[in-house]
Order: C-alpha cells, then structure tokens, then sequence
C-alpha cells in the first residue's frame, strides 16, 4: 500500500517507482501517493521471460532511470527480481533492501536449493556486501517482544529476513 514508497517520495528530485500487479492494493497505492511524486507501474517485477512481468533491466533502459536503492517485497519471487536486474547490478549498482521470503520460495514456489544460493551468488558475484536481519521472525523469538534491529554477516534463520545489500567492490 505504499508505507515505505511514502517515505521515499519525501526525497526531493528522488524519481520514485513503484510497482504493483495486485489489484487491490494496488487502489490504495494510488490513494496513498495521491500528489506525489511517484510513477506507479501496475506490472509484477520479475525476470521478464514469461511475458507477465517486467524485469527492472527493460523497464530501466525503457523508462530512461538508473535507480540508486531497490526496494524488493515480493512474496517469493526475489530470486526473479534479481534475475531480471543483473545489467543494473553490474552498470548503476543500487542498493538492495530485501525482504527474503526463503520457506516460501521452497515451500509455495518449489525452486530447488540451488536457487537460493545462486541468488546470493549473484549478489556477491556483483560485487555487493550483504548484512542481513531477523526481520519478523527476530521480533516473535525475542522473549521481550522487542525487535533485534542488528545486522550480521550472517542469515538468521531459513524462513523470512530482511537482507541490505551494498555494492563495496568491482563485480568479478
């Protein structure tokens, strides 16, 4: 519904896109970026071969953006996304804020293991550092019920994180 895209659009002169492919969020999208500066584009992101989505490399090149950050939640189809960005990653390098929905990706979706890490050996491969954190998961098994905003070199669990990707070297 826009939360984060809000906060993105306070940016001035930051040329903010979002994309939404479900319909009904997609009508509170729209409500709640009412008068910003933001273009809406009502298309899934993925990797774009299947005809149904649109990869971020094409709508790039197509919209005349390089993006600086890349906010990715999309309920299992990361591994898609980044698929469908590698010009950007090797060319503008943005930073990546990823929610990684992993049991999904297994459980729903079915992609074999070797998937998920080739999404992370994508990353690196690129030349980006990744720092990831509990997300929902670290706030239900903290005893006090608080959220454990660290970020570790490491995944904190194989069911759902958030992960920052930042580019600090040449890709290989």
């Amino acid at each position: 519904v826009g939360l984060d895209t809000l906060v993105a659009c306070d940016c001035p002169g930051c040329g903010v896109h979002a994309f939404e492919p479900d319909p009904v969020p997609l009508v509170f999208l729209r409500r709640n970026l009412r008068g910003r500066d933001c273009t809406i584009v009502d298309r899934a992101v993925g990797d774009g071969r299947d005809g149904t989505t649109v990869s971020l490399d094409a709508y790039s090149a197509t919209a005349g953006v390089l993006p600086t950050h890349v906010k990715v939640d999309i309920e299992g189809y990361e591994i898609d996304c980044l698929r469908g960005m590698e010009s950007l990653l090797a060319g503008c390098r943005p930073i990546l804020f990823i929610e990684f929905h992993e049991r999904l990706i297994r459980e729903r979706l079915r992609r074999p293991p070797e998937e998920i890490a080739a999404f992370f050996d994508t990353l690196l491969r690129h030349g980006y550092e990744v720092k990831y954190n509990g997300h929902v998961t670290a706030m239900r098994a903290r005893p006090d019920h608080t959220y454990d905003f660290t970020w570790s070199d490491r995944k904190p669990n194989d069911d759902l994180f958030a992960l920052v990707a930042t580019p600090t070297r040449a890709p290989a």
